[in-house]
């Protein structure tokens, strides 16, 4: 059996080709190797937090972020959680929420994860940076663009690369 780098290649070559009898057969067999191993859930799920608005996976790290979710009683500050996997089971290493204040923060509607270093973006224009020693996910920034205005769609995409 292939693996998934391989299936990935032979879809987009397949795509190029626009040979649709080999993109129909690999899709299958990339259907067979992919399968759901595990639900992951919030420790404290909320039925319209947006658990999983944005998603990044690195290794054995997982951060699925929840842009609407409450913490310490503010409205819609947002969280990411991470979560490790050990053989094939994924467990929530931390919860992250920041220093950002105010409600509708939204931290989470975009993240980004290489690894360990986390970056959220916020709905506020802000973008928050964390960094993992050991098994704990620290805040280390939060920053904005220098001229940035109010619902400027600064953060609205955000990816990390190393370091920087």
């Amino acid at each position: 059996m292939k693996n998934i780098n391989n299936l990935t290649d032979d879809i987009y070559e397949s795509l190029m080709d626009e040979d649709y009898n080999s993109l129909n057969s690999s899709i299958k067999e990339l259907q067979a190797v992919l399968r759901e191993t595990q639900k992951l859930t919030a420790s404290d799920a909320g039925a319209s937090y947006y658990f999983g608005n944005s998603v990044a996976i690195d290794g054995d790290t997982a951060l699925v972020a929840s842009y609407w979710n409450d913490h310490d009683g503010v409205d819609k500050t947002g969280a990411g959680y991470v979560f490790t996997r050990s053989g094939s089971t994924w467990t929530q290493q931390q919860k992250l929420t920041s220093t950002l204040t105010g409600s509708s923060r939204q931290l989470g509607k975009w993240a980004a994860l290489e690894g360990d270093n986390i970056v959220m973006g916020s709905g506020k224009d802000k973008i928050v940076i964390y960094s993992r020693s050991g098994s704990t996910w620290t805040q280390d920034l939060i920053t904005e663009g220098d001229d940035t205005a109010y619902n400027d769609r600064f953060s609205f995409s955000v990816d990390i690369s190393g370091r920087s």
